[in-house]
Order: structure tokens, then sequence, then C-alpha cells
């Protein structure tokens, strides 16, 4: 709901609404928000109401220039990795590619594209668990604005999903430094799309 926007940023979660509409009671979704507001997605305060997360200008700055720094790393880190590895890696990240080709609903794509980034940092658990847990957390935070900013131009898809091609071909062939550099790239075009709506507030 949240990510397909049914719920405007800044908007109030009332539980019973949402209970009644998945068809649950209130306990389960009680909890559900709570998992929510851990990732960034939701604020809930002292009074226990709940309202969708309204990023700020200040926290995307921060919060994606650690991604870049962090995820450049993690990427080189992957692909790096002996290639039995990577090709695991770049199979899933290749199909899901393929699923967001076909996907006209945002909310939907932006899952699909957490799952993407998800599967490439997948081989890092282990190896470097901090890394791929902050980068975990960060991209949490960045999924409901990536959401709001693909709705309001759908068109951003098409050349997003050229860069996650061209970021799993670097990890294919092992090119460490291709792979973050690709991936800095990226997040840096992505966080000056977002902070241009700051300037611009069409929502």
């Amino acid at each position: 709901m949240i990510l397909r926007g049914e719920i405007d940023v800044g908007g109030r979660i009332v539980l019973a609404d949402v209970a009644q509409r998945i068809g649950t009671s209130v306990t389960p979704v009680r909890e559900a928000l709570r998992d929510l507001a851990a990732s960034g997605l939701v604020d809930i305060d002292a009074h226990k109401s709940a309202r969708v997360h309204q990023s700020s200008a200040a926290e995307l700055t921060e919060i994606y220039a650690l991604r870049s720094l962090l995820e450049s790393r993690a990427m080189a880190e992957v692909a790096a990795m002996v290639e039995e590895d990577r090709v695991v890696a770049c199979t899933i990240a290749a199909r899901l590619v393929k699923e967001m080709d076909g996907e006209s609903e945002m909310g939907a794509w932006t899952t699909r594209n957490h799952d993407f980034h998800a599967c490439l940092v997948e081989p890092l658990r282990i190896k470097w668990p901090l890394l791929f847990n902050t980068i975990e957390t960060l991209r949490n935070r960045s999924m409901l604005p990536v959401a709001n900013m693909m709705r309001d131009d759908p068109a951003l898809a098409v050349r997003a999903n050229r860069y996650h091609r061209a970021l799993v071909t670097a990890i294919r062939k092992g090119d460490p430094d291709r792979a973050a550099r690709v991936r800095a790239e990226h997040l840096d075009r992505v966080i000056n799309i977002m902070l241009k709506s700051f300037e611009n507030p069409a929502r």
C-alpha cells in the first residue's frame, strides 16, 4: 500500500482500516508497522500513531552519500569473487531485470529493484556481515523515495534497467573497478533527481 502510493507521504495510517482491507486483525498490522518503522518507511510517535515517513533533502543526501561509498565497495568485492559465486548472483539478478522490464506498476517495480540489489550483495552476507547489514538498512530507507520518484517519472525505469544490465555485466566479467564505478554513478544520478523534487515540489 505504501510503495504503491495509496497512502500519501506524511499520511496517517489507521490500523483498523488496514486490517479490514487485508482481512486480518489489528494485532498483526501493529506488528508489521513496527517492522516498517525499523526499516524507515513509517514513523510511530509517542501516542502510537503511525504515519508514512517523509524524508528530508538532508536525510536523503546523507543516505545516498553513504550508499555510494559502501555499495561501490560492495560491488567491487562481489566482482572480485570466484566465478561460481558471481554467476549465481548475476543469473538471479538478470532474471529480475527482465521482470522489471515488463512491470508498469512502480510500487512493484521498486520491490523488484530492491530484490535485484539484494541478490547482488547477498554473496557478502557471511564475509562482510557489517557491510551487508548496513547497506540493507540504508537501502530499506530509500525504498519509498525511489517508489515516489518512479511514479512521478516512469520513464526513469528504462534508464535504470540499462544501468542494471551494465552492473550485472561488470560483475559477471569480474571487473571490480567497472562494477564500483557503475554503482556509484547510478546512485549519484538518483540522488540528484530526488533533490530536484525538493526544489520543484510536484507532490
